[in-house]
């Protein structure tokens, strides 16, 4: 059994998102693989001055949740240009490897 996570989308337009999940959900699905759309989540950043249009982001018919942060590679992805809680982690995180080979010497 294979399990592919973690996939990003990029649009600026709400419209495109569809059309390109909508794509790789048909594509997936045809060669047998099968997309959760209870587990997809969507992540609407408008920092950048872009709107990304009104309406929802749906798959195969079904409305995919909105979010206002996920992790991605590490990092802590969010809606806003903030970015306070993702140096926090890291510096956690930095920590914590530090303790843990301390421990170890």
């Amino acid at each position: 059994m294979l399990f592919v996570d973690d996939i990003v989308l990029m649009y600026e337009m709400r419209y495109r998102l569809n059309k390109k999940l909508e794509l790789w959900r048909h594509t997936l699905e045809s060669r047998g693989f099968k997309l959760s759309k209870l587990k997809t989540e969507y992540l609407n950043c408008e920092f950048i001055g872009v709107k990304g249009g009104d309406g929802e982001v749906s798959m195969g018919g079904a409305v995919i949740s909105r979010v206002e942060k996920f992790k991605y590679l590490g990092s802590i992805m969010r809606a806003t240009e903030d970015i306070d809680e993702d140096i926090d982690h890291c510096i956690r995180v930095g920590w914590q490897e530090y303790y843990v080979t301390r421990k170890s010497l």
